[in-house]
């Protein structure tokens, strides 16, 4: 879909600007409650002890839903952001560490399951991913991406 976009766009030129962020595996704050957000979904699903993202998703990297709702409104309004993709890509994490942070959050919870074992993680270098941050200092003053544990706490919170 993207690259149809960006055909389009070569083509047509367009008198807007088109610009494409990019988001990893998004955890964060649940903002609408009917609507429960499909990958914080899964993490949250790990307290009823489901365990289908475990053996269906490998490694990824992550980003804060807020930290990507702020660069979707950058890249809107900043008109130094012309023709871009912005990569948000906050820090590479696997499922062990989403269980660590579930049992620090809920250290009682009974149907936190186990991580898998021998897990690897994602190693991929996502170069152009400073563009991104770099925005988040300029308009938001952030100095750093959100950082995992935080974002699922506050998904957790937002239950």
């Amino acid at each position: 879909m993207e690259r149809q976009a960006w055909n389009w766009i070569t083509k047509n030129k367009p008198s807007f600007e088109f610009n494409a962020v990019l988001a990893a595996f998004t955890v964060g704050k649940i903002i609408h409650r009917q609507i429960g957000g499909s990958t914080m979904g899964w993490v949250r699903g790990l307290l009823k002890g489901e365990k289908q993202p475990l053996l269906l998703v490998p490694p990824k990297w992550f980003v804060d839903v807020e930290d990507v709702a702020r660069l979707f409104a950058i890249a809107a309004c900043d008109s130094t952001v012309r023709g871009q993709r912005l990569f948000t890509f906050a820090e590479s994490h696997n499922w062990t560490d989403i269980i660590q942070i579930l049992r620090a959050c809920q250290p009682s919870h009974p149907l936190i399951l186990d991580p898998p074992a021998e897990e690897g993680r994602d190693l991929a270098k996502i170069i152009p991913r400073g563009r991104a941050l770099e925005l988040l200092r300029k308009w938001y003053g952030q100095r750093h991406w959100t950082p995992i544990a935080l974002s699922i706490k506050r998904g957790l919170e937002s239950q």
